[in-house]
């Protein structure tokens, strides 16, 4: 016989529509514009929940719903389908795809940890760092998949070196280090994180604000710097503490693999120059812009779309007809990304269109005299938890708008509450259906969810807590 929770699982798109009913005609009466945006915000939230449809699908709602309830045209709604920010998104997703392509991502990620130490934890601590740094380029996805096997051929190594206390416990590290790791690590780039090249869109559009790649690196690295060693310091030294066991074999299993890669090849130095002239122009160009006087109007989705085309026209090798890349590689690009970053910009620009000053007013009152700080710890830690459920895109894209008008409302800059809900809506720790990476690790049954619970609790509590001081002390530095 199902139980319960099976039976309403049944109807979960009945359960979600009636709801979202309910809401508009609870609030639609007294709200108008706002009720029904509201009731299509909380269809589209359960069906992301649920899982009833693919969340691109699930994105491409507002298309249908927000010209058919006056919310906004549909001119206006498919225009934030086709932002600049996505094209960026689109440039990074390439150079990652020729990254894999090449295989030049696993000579790095072998390379680095060659030169990890013997000891359990240290190991640990370099698949971190590496991951961190892969994800800060490619997908966070990709970036766990990649590791994963790796990962956990190092655990098949220790077997015999180790007690298997030890050797269970050091693989519940590092399955859960390589997550972490994978979302932390896309934190520091716009393009790590969908919710980092939306808030850049949503500056730009709404506040006439641009972000370059540079300006946020200058906001998501330190996170990132800040949240990998601590990471590392609570499951090896608090939670799952590693003894300092020396395995020599380790270290043979990484220079084995590299050596399995065999000499660089032209196509990986070739494809490698590309993204090192990427990033160093996403980086430098604000820079030489000013330094220069430069006139010309240069921008990081310019960049983007010059690194996909320069992949398109670079040859493999010297006369070689194979491209760097190849456009049945581009079928791989995860298009529902996309699609459900233009939901998300469809449902912020919805948002913002909207009056809601009396009704942030009304909050702004009673909030009076709470210290920012107090209010930014507990605005990150209302988007964390959130987050853990839903999608981060999603989250943002709902909370940015209303992130902003509050900001506002209480006469403070509005970065200090928008930044906070672009970091925190990327720092979910604690279940597995939060990111990609957490399922994607947690499916090697090597940790339960109350080990990832406990865990992701305390990241989340100091991700609050250091997004708040980053947004309250080190913000009134740089800017």
């Amino acid at each position: 016989m199902p139980s319960t929770i099976e039976r309403l699982s049944q109807y979960r798109f009945v359960i979600s529509l009636v709801t979202s009913l309910l809401i508009w005609v609870t609030f639609g009466i007294h709200l108008g514009d706002v009720g029904r945006l509201i009731a299509v915000v909380v269809f589209m939230k359960f069906l992301w929940i649920f899982e009833i449809v693919p969340i691109a699908v699930t994105a491409l709602l507002p298309v249908l719903l927000f010209p058919a309830l006056d919310i906004l045209s549909l001119r206006e709604t498919i225009q934030q389908y086709s932002h600049p920010i996505m094209f960026l998104f689109l440039g990074g997703f390439s150079l990652a795809l020729a990254l894999e392509s090449s295989g030049l991502h696993r000579r790095v990620a072998f390379y680095a940890l060659t030169l990890a130490s013997l000891r359990l934890d240290y190991i640990v601590a370099a698949f971190m760092a590496v991951t961190a740094f892969l994800s800060m380029w490619i997908s966070n996805s990709a970036t766990a998949i990649m590791m994963l096997p790796v990962a956990l051929s190092v655990g098949e190594v220790i077997k015999n070196q180790v007690p298997d206390a030890v050797v269970k416990r050091f693989r519940t590290v590092l399955m859960l280090s390589i997550a972490y790791s994978a979302n932390i690590g896309g934190v520091a780039t716009l393009i790590g994180s969908p919710p980092n090249a939306l808030y850049a869109a949503f500056m730009r559009r709404d506040l006439n604000v641009d972000v370059t790649f540079l300006d946020w690196m200058l906001i998501g690295l330190p996170l990132s710097l800040i949240m990998l060693p601590f990471a590392w310091f609570l499951l090896t030294k608090v939670l799952f503490p590693l003894p300092s066991t020396k395995v020599v074999e380790s270290r043979d299993l990484f220079v084995h693999e590299l050596s399995t890669l065999g000499k660089m090849s032209h196509y990986e130095k070739r494809v490698g120059l590309v993204f090192v002239a990427t990033v160093f122009l996403w980086i430098s160009h604000p820079i030489f812009t000013e330094l220069f006087g430069i006139k010309m109007k240069i921008d990081d989705a310019q960049i983007a779309i010059v690194a996909l085309v320069s992949l398109f026209l670079i040859p493999r090798e010297s006369g070689a007809v194979e491209k760097l890349m190849e456009w049945k590689v581009m079928k791989e690009i995860p298009w529902e990304v996309l699609i459900l970053f233009g939901g998300g910009l469809a449902i912020a620009h919805a948002i913002g269109s909207l009056s809601l000053t009396d009704f942030l007013q009304t909050w702004a009152d009673k909030v009076s005299g709470v210290p920012i700080f107090i209010l930014v710890v507990g605005l990150s830690l209302a988007i964390l938890f959130m987050t853990e459920v839903t999608s981060n895109t999603a989250t943002a894209a709902a909370f940015l708008p209303l992130a902003s008008s509050f900001a506002t409302a209480i006469d403070v800059p509005s970065q200090v509450f928008l930044i906070p809900v672009t970091l925190a809506s990327s720092c979910a720790f604690m279940l597995p259906i939060a990111t990609p990476p957490n399922a994607i690790v947690y499916g090697t049954g090597a940790f339960t969810i109350n080990q990832m619970v406990k865990a992701g609790f305390a990241l989340n509590v100091v991700s609050a807590l250091v997004i708040a001081i980053l947004t309250t002390i080190y913000l009134e530095l740089i800017w």
